[in-house]
């Protein structure tokens, strides 16, 4: 499973396309022998995700273009026998830092000012519990301040 959700992470969609089911009522395995070969090879590295995600993105699977021919998306509308790269949208933080490098305006120092979260929502439930903080707090910037998950701040 954690194979299948490493490739997931990379191309967008798994080799199995239920993530978490890999049962009767599951879809299956696009690849499967390319499923085994990389279980094997996560086992055989010492059950490193490192040397499976280095593994992968040396891939020539992964270095593919995403430009497609009329025959091959007539064949492949789903890209399930993976003839390209599919396309996907860019994380926000990747668009702001591109642009800020660009500009000429990006910070590669590590670090920075602290600041406390003004986006952070208590929760309570109808078990009697305590009120807790939720999972994800979020500074304005995007960021986590871990030391709202203990209630701290």
């Amino acid at each position: 499973v954690i194979v299948n959700r490493v490739w997931q992470w990379h191309f967008g969609e798994g080799l199995v396309r239920t993530a978490s089911n890999f049962g009767s009522l599951s879809e299956p395995a696009s690849h499967p022998e390319l499923l085994d070969w990389l279980a094997v090879a996560l086992i055989d590295g010492g059950w490193s995700l490192k040397k499976l995600h280095r593994l992968i993105m040396l891939s020539a699977t992964y270095r593919q273009v995403s430009t497609i021919a009329r025959e091959q998306l007539e064949r492949d509308p789903d890209n399930r026998w993976l003839g390209r790269f599919a396309a996907r949208r860019m994380e926000a933080e990747a668009i702001r830092d591109a642009m800020l490098f660009v500009a000429g305006r990006l910070d590669s120092s590590r670090g920075g000012p602290a600041r406390r979260s003004t986006t952070c929502w208590r929760w309570r439930t109808g078990w009697r519990r305590p009120e807790r903080p939720p999972a994800v707090c979020l500074r304005p910037d995007g960021t986590l301040e871990p030391q709202q998950l203990c209630g701290a701040v």
